[in-house]
């Protein structure tokens, strides 16, 4: 856990959204590790395996920590349901921020081409700030396969 927040990201290899954002994931661990932030990465769901998640990692260059949650205990935990889908979690592991990274993914098959609302990095910023709950923004992303 990090000193002032942790980061849970849902993630599926084979999620096109997924895929759509490892560089962001990478770059958003990178400008929050000097502020107490720690990001994990969550390979959510009884299908996935660690070596698929392992050469997912190496091939998108992720050195962020991650973990396969095969049995859900943290995907249920979380309540996620789509991948990806962002959490913040205070240091006690409270969750103090759910949903999307950003607004490119508009639904199920279509984005935008860039993004215009940076929520993660909005709601990492602002609960930083004040130590304060920030606002759910519903993410977009495949269903995770966890009952």
């Amino acid at each position: 856990m990090g000193g002032k927040a942790t980061v849970f990201l849902t993630m599926d290899p084979t999620c096109p959204i997924t895929q759509l954002y490892v560089r962001d994931f990478q770059a958003f661990a990178d400008a929050y590790a000097d502020r107490g932030v720690n990001v994990v990465g969550v390979y959510a769901g009884p299908f996935m395996h660690q070596a698929e998640a392992a050469d997912f990692a190496m091939q998108a260059g992720l050195h962020f920590p991650q973990v396969v949650d095969s049995t859900c205990v943290l995907t249920v935990a979380l309540q996620a349901r789509v991948t990806p889908e962002c959490f913040i979690t205070d240091p006690s592991g409270s969750v103090v921020y759910r949903g999307a990274f950003d607004d490119r993914p508009v639904r199920q098959g279509r984005k935008k081409p860039g993004a215009a609302r940076h929520y993660l990095a909005d709601a990492m910023d602002a609960y930083l700030a004040t130590g304060k709950p920030q606002e759910e923004v519903v993410a977009v992303g495949c269903i995770v396969e966890c009952d």
